[in-house]
């Protein structure tokens, strides 16, 4: 289902009389909150009970929830998505619900496993960035004499995140793109940077191997 912030309204405001949005027939999830008929039962601090259900595609995420008690419907959309961070635009939806009910409830917050994702791949992605430039800067120089194993290291680190993230993640690239494109992103500024490490070092081994035997 999809729609604009329009079109989702009339939704919510259809779904607070509908026969199925105020059915009492849910089934426990085992987590305090109880599902049925494509919503989320929950029984807030004060008694009052909300039904609610989040959605994203590649790039936008919602949140609709549904306070019959209080006659009142909450649509909740931005333009942003990334599966790492759904925990906080959830969290950030939920808290514009109780806000709207007079309830405290801020919006997570610190650190979460989007942010730290994205602060180590971009420290190694800057990193890696100043030993490419070293390797490119130094090719007319003679290599170290670990330069083939850095090399051979370089590329075995290339095969090695090449085929793991996508099994990490348990989805091919081409989905990542869609659903994590900064993560995505990083993940191809770090391959093309230990590739050309490993070209650089093994050019620079290779002419210097051909030299000393011609």
């Amino acid at each position: 289902m999809s729609g604009s912030i329009d079109e989702l309204s009339r939704y919510a405001s259809r779904q607070l009389t509908a026969p199925a949005s105020n059915s009492p027939d849910t089934v426990p999830t085992g987590s305090g909150a109880a599902y049925g008929y494509g919503w989320y039962v929950e029984t807030l601090p004060d008694g009052t009970e909300m039904r609610w259900h989040s959605g994203a595609v590649p790039g936008y995420f919602t949140h609709v929830a549904l306070v019959p008690e209080r006659h009142l419907a909450v649509v909740f959309a931005t333009n942003r998505y990334g599966e790492l961070e759904a925990d906080a635009l959830a969290s950030a939806a939920r808290s514009l619900v109780l806000a709207r009910l007079g309830m405290d409830d801020p919006p997570t917050a610190g650190f979460g496993p989007y942010e730290v994702a994205l602060i180590a791949s971009t420290t190694l992605a800057v990193l890696l960035a100043i030993c490419a430039t070293r390797a490119l800067l130094g090719f007319r120089t003679a290599p170290g004499r670990w330069a083939p194993a850095h090399a051979l290291a370089a590329l075995g680190a290339a095969g090695l995140l090449y085929f793991s993230l996508p099994a990490l993640a348990d989805a091919p690239i081409s989905t990542l793109a869609r659903w994590a494109p900064d993560i995505a992103l990083l993940f191809w500024i770090l391959l093309a940077e230990l590739v050309v490490i490993a070209v650089a070092l093994g050019a620079r081994v290779l002419r210097q191997w051909t030299t000393a035997h011609v």
